[in-house]
């Protein structure tokens, strides 16, 4: 998949709105008032870029597959609790992640 391609599908498709944060001392230096729209946020391109590079990586190198998953885990739960996506949004990139990855192992010869 030509990088432009896999940018593309990793971006914001739904356009659907980041939450509003559940508590402004998360992020002090973005003012979003409740209510109002913030920068589309479904599928997470985080959760879809990270998923596809553990799904790619694994397979490239199995004994590392646990530090990659580790590592997705940590981008996903930042995401969640610096109120940049809720839970459809990351469950939704991380399942177009894995699509990727594997399409990206099909395309290679792994």
């Amino acid at each position: 998949m030509p990088a432009g391609q896999a940018k593309q599908a990793t971006g914001c498709q739904g356009q659907a709105a980041r939450p509003v944060r559940p508590g402004p001392s998360l992020r002090p230096d973005k003012h979003i008032k409740p209510g109002a729209e913030g920068p589309y946020s479904y599928p997470s391109r985080h959760a879809a870029r990270s998923a596809a590079a553990v799904t790619f990586l694994s397979v490239l190198s199995p004994h590392r597959a646990e530090e990659y998953q580790w590592m997705r885990d940590e981008v996903l739960y930042s995401r969640l609790y610096m109120a940049g996506h809720v839970t459809s949004d990351l469950t939704a990139g991380t399942l177009l992640g894995d699509l990727i990855g594997d399409y990206e192992l099909a395309v290679s010869g792994h």
